[in-house]
């Protein structure tokens, strides 16, 4: 007999099904129980998730068991009682005249009611809980499946609870995503790239797959990704996710959620609405409704799910999401962007809380998740059993045969030492669920504390310290750190949870004491696996190398007083928006690197005291005089190394930059105190407007040649202190 398009459709549909195994024997079970162990299992799960073609395989499923199934596509009812019965009794082939509910109460015989689509009945909810469903049958199983996970009234109602089961549908795992794509023909060359973008969805691996199938094959392998998406499939899946497209004020609430790693009410109204907060705080009581509600609307959508610091879309979701803005709006994506450091970036200012600061450096990284270097060294899934407190009297021993392991006996007796000579630079994770043994540490070394005779007990100390005499040694209240060891008992350095947390924990330490810092020293074994890290964090390689052990570490260092934390942090911001062609400059960074031998950026002029002091008299003595200026060291120090001013070739900008740092230093005089104020009134007469001699600038002040003179010295020494504190970095 020749087979209908209906049986082709079918057949091809049991062909292509791919993975719910969980779900799958959790229905046959059910079918097979003498007693139905509940009478309703509820699907839910965001649009695309395969939840229709998992009730077409519980309808083959019925078939092969020989239990009669039905199915209702919700989609096709108007939400009312009436019209529902009117689709149901359709469904259930009985006549005009029959009562389904009748039928449904007296069947007899074990069958199954499907029911697709159920979001559509969310206004119906109470008169099919209260009303029809208790009605029906033991005999009968429903089977919904809808996008909204169930309302409380199901799971937390005491006679429902025996009777409700909810089932929320993932996402296919890895296996299940190749099996599906070896299925489509997709070559396995690009499956790791189509799993990286789509994450498991199966609606995007379907569409993917769809699109290698209708292209040219020219026997390179496709490229999946969300840049290079059509936009008419990132269309298609923006639709299966939404009931409808949002525009205006929601539509922003969306993308601020999917660009951020979680998103509160605070943050949506500092995102959204960035003039208040520079207001009052006594805002209308409707100014501070408006986030609150749009949070809300968000925390009710299908494919939003909760964290324990605010809502997330799933991970295709939030890819959808932004491949959508980056092709519609690219200039609102880079304002977002930039909305959301400001907002982070302020937060860390404003709190001192240990814990809520590594909560924000996890959210400002996570700005950075485009950038392939960043993805492939960092994970974001926090670890919320661990906690890091200073080393115990306990320690020492799991500590030196952590090193051991991973290191060899040499690194672990100089790890020894280091806890022995510095406890305090020795940051310690344990896991809270078990022991308190450690299972992680890392040493933050402080190079300006140590004693001469002990930083040579240690190659790697030794090599920073030679450094830094070559390069510009330490002055008066600047500091050198050194992270001299970093790792997890289980997984030494590898990318892990774990050793993401060592890596913000340790920026948490260039936050809090990066303006006393003028290098910051990094030593690590693999060096090529994190060369593109650092590179990417323009911290350079530096030839401070060392061996021990029989293994060879690189070294990176990053000079404080060249690039400050503020101008770093500026930097930083730059390679969100750009992360691509940032990945495939640094690879060719990295690839010429290894082929020459390391060589350091040229070092920032660095003076010590007395050169500074120096410079500065003779700066504000040159300071109408650009040739002049333009030959003054300062032009060099950190003073005029900020970004605003431009780059270093660029003498010009320099020069006019170094007069606009002076003149400020010199302003900050003007102000109530009487001994700073003679002072700016000396130097203003005499560097900034100045008179032809300085007998003449004591004229104009009315001062006898001796006092003025002691005032011009005050306001002097007074510019210089001003500078100085900038140039080391304490303001």
């Amino acid at each position: 007999m020749q087979a209908s398009i209906g049986q082709r459709i079918a057949a091809t549909r049991r062909q292509q099904f791919i993975g719910r195994g969980t779900e799958r024997d959790l229905l046959d079970s059910t079918l097979m129980a003498p007693d139905l162990p509940f009478s309703l299992l509820y699907l839910h799960g965001p649009g695309g998730v395969g939840k229709t073609t998992l009730l077409q395989s519980f309808i083959v499923l019925c078939d092969a068991r020989g239990v009669p199934s039905f199915l209702l596509d919700a989609r096709n009812i108007k939400a009312s009682p009436d019209a529902f019965m009117d689709v149901l009794r359709t469904v259930l082939k009985l006549p005009a005249s029959e009562d389904p509910v009748a039928f449904l109460r007296t069947v007899a015989e074990r069958c199954v009611l499907f029911v697709d689509t159920f979001e559509m009945l969310d206004g119906m909810a109470v008169w099919l809980r209260d009303v029809l469903l208790p009605q029906i049958s033991v005999n009968v199983l429903i089977v919904a499946a809808g996008r909204h996970p169930p309302a409380t009234a199901w799971p937390f109602d005491s006679g429902w609870q025996a009777v409700f089961r909810a089932v929320r549908l993932q996402n296919f795992t890895q296996p299940e995503s190749k099996a599906y794509l070896r299925q489509r023909n997709v070559p396995v060359g690009a499956h790791a790239a189509a799993f990286q973008f789509t994450h498991g969805h199966p609606l995007a691996l379907s569409l993917l797959a769809d699109l290698y199938a209708q292209s040219p094959h020219t026997g390179d392998l496709p490229v999946f990704s969300p840049e290079a998406a059509p936009p008419e499939v990132i269309h298609t899946l923006l639709k299966r996710f939404m009931d409808e497209t949002p525009s205006g004020i929601k539509r922003s609430v969306l993308e601020v959620c999917a660009l951020v790693r979680e998103t509160n009410e605070a943050l949506l109204d500092a995102i959204l609405f960035p003039h208040r907060q520079d207001e009052s705080p006594a805002r209308s009581s409707g100014d501070a409704e408006d986030a609150g509600a749009l949070f809300n609307w968000l925390r009710g959508l299908s494919f939003i799910a909760s964290g324990p610091s605010g809502l997330f879309p799933h991970d295709i979701a939030r890819e959808v999401l932004l491949a959508d803005l980056r092709w519609r709006n690219p200039d609102w994506y880079v304002e977002l962007h930039s909305r959301a450091r400001l907002y982070y970036t302020r937060q860390l200012q404003q709190t001192s809380n240990a814990e809520h600061q590594k909560h924000l450096l996890y959210d400002c990284i996570f700005l950075h998740r485009d950038s392939e270097i960043v993805r492939t060294a960092f994970t974001w899934k926090e670890i919320p059993a661990i906690v890091a407190d200073s080393p115990r009297p306990g320690d020492a021993a799991a500590i030196v045969a952590m090193v051991a392991t991973h290191e060899g006996e040499e690194s672990a007796r100089i790890a020894g030492h280091w806890l022995t000579v510095q406890p305090e630079a020795t940051l310690v994770f344990r896991d809270t669920n078990g022991s308190d043994e450690p299972i992680a540490f890392f040493s933050m070394l402080a190079l300006h504390e140590m004693p001469a005779t002990g930083i040579t007990v240690d190659p790697a100390t030794q090599t920073a310290w030679d450094f830094i005499a070559r390069h510009g040694s330490l002055r008066s209240g600047e500091g050198a750190t050194y992270l001299r060891f970093c790792m997890a008992r289980d997984t030494y350095q590898q990318t892990s949870p774990l050793q993401s947390l060592l890596i913000v924990h340790a920026l948490r330490h260039f936050l809090t004491q990066g303006h006393r810092l003028a290098y910051t020293f990094f030593c690590c074994r693999s060096t090529e696996t994190w060369q593109s890290l650092f590179h990417y964090a323009g911290i350079s390689r530096v030839p401070a190398e060392f061996t021990l052990d029989g293994h060879h570490y690189g070294v990176f260092g990053h000079d404080w007083r060249s690039t400050p934390l503020m101008a770093w942090i500026a930097r930083m911001a730059e390679k969100e928006i750009d992360a691509d062609s940032v990945y495939h400059a640094l690879r060719k960074a990295d690839s010429e690197a290894r082929a020459l031998p390391p060589t350091p950026a040229a070092p920032r002029l660095v003076l010590d005291a007395t050169q500074f002091t120096t410079a500065v008299r003779e700066a504000l003595r040159d300071l109408n005089s650009p040739e002049q200026l333009g030959r003054n060291p300062l032009l060099r120090s950190r003073l005029v190394a900020l970004p605003r001013y431009g780059t270093l070739s660029d003498t010009e900008a320099h020069v006019a930059a170094l007069r606009a740092v002076l003149q400020s230093a010199a302003e900050s005089l003007n102000g109530p105190n009487p001994r700073r104020q003679r002072g700016y009134r000396a130097v203003y007469h005499t560097y900034l407007a100045p008179a032809s001699t300085q007998e003449e600038a004591a004229q104009l002040l009315d001062l006898p040649f001796s006092t003025y003179r002691r005032h011009l010295a005050e306001g002097i020494t007074a510019v210089t202190e001003n500078l100085w504190q900038k140039e080391i970095g304490e303001t």
